[in-house]
């Protein structure tokens, strides 16, 4: 089950778990989009279907966990790539941004997660993987709400680890850098920071913050999701993992 399945980084593993054979759910608030996905893996002869969730209600949330369950009879891995942008310091956002933001990206987390466990405590298995940012391992300038929601999900993603290591369930949390989707590219266009006539050269003081001297792609964070998700990453839960070109390693901030 992906969330967020409709674009970006849920897109791009929603495709790649179907390549590998995984019967996948796409899961978005964007049906329309889902479909798109699940239509271009059932297209390449893979397995997929798309349900409408909004993750910040816990009645979707419970309905797309029983739609899985249903259809499949378990749920293997969830990946929680749903998530929305937010900008602003504690002194400068409001609160509506600030509560909608870790509505989505906090609380749609942990609403998802709670509602496959049963599912994955009762079969002895599962794999969960958050997606939080490098947002959450040091300071972004005027990205509040959004750092303060992905840190959380770093806490959950920890706490459940521990919890339900018991019932062979791993939990773990990818913290992406910049990987230029339609929602990054969204966040610097209300910035200011690229105009869509001139997407590249806007991006290249980015680019610049980065040892790699390159942004991320999403098909790279996909791969790091697929792991997590299968057997070969059996002993590996309440792991943080950075994959953002070396940029955490630096002893400057990513913002400035």
């Amino acid at each position: 089950m992906v969330t967020g399945g409709g674009s970006g980084l849920g897109q791009a593993s929603a495709v790649l778990c179907g390549t590998e054979g995984a019967h996948v759910v796409c899961a978005d608030i964007n049906m329309e989009a889902a479909a798109a996905t699940a239509t271009s893996i059932t297209a390449a002869g893979g397995n997929a279907t798309a349900v409408e969730v909004d993750v910040s209600d816990a009645e979707s949330t419970v309905a797309c966990s029983r739609y899985c369950l249903e259809r499949f009879g378990r749920i293997d891995a969830l990946m929680n790539f749903a998530g929305i942008s937010g900008n602003g310091s504690a002194t400068t956002v409001d609160r509506a941004t600030w509560d909608r933001v870790l509505s989505i990206n906090l609380t749609g987390v942990w609403l998802m997660c709670r509602a496959v466990l049963p599912t994955m405590a009762a079969q002895k298995s599962g794999s969960i993987i958050n997606v939080a940012s490098i947002a959450a391992l040091g300071g972004v300038p005027a990205t509040a709400p959004y750092a303060a929601a992905k840190a959380g999900v770093i806490g959950l993603t920890r706490n459940m680890a521990v919890d339900y290591a018991g019932d062979n369930i791993r939990t773990n949390v990818i913290c992406p850098g910049t990987v230029p989707t339609p929602l990054t590219l969204a966040h610097y266009l209300r910035r200011g920071e690229i105009t869509a006539d001139a997407v590249e050269d806007g991006l290249r003081a980015t680019h610049a913050r980065y040892p790699l001297r390159r942004l991320g792609r999403p098909e790279e964070i996909a791969a790091l999701a697929l792991y997590l998700s299968s057997d070969e990453s059996g002993f590996v839960t309440g792991a943080v993992i950075p994959i953002d070109g070396g940029v955490s390693a630096t002893a400057w901030q990513v913002g400035q």
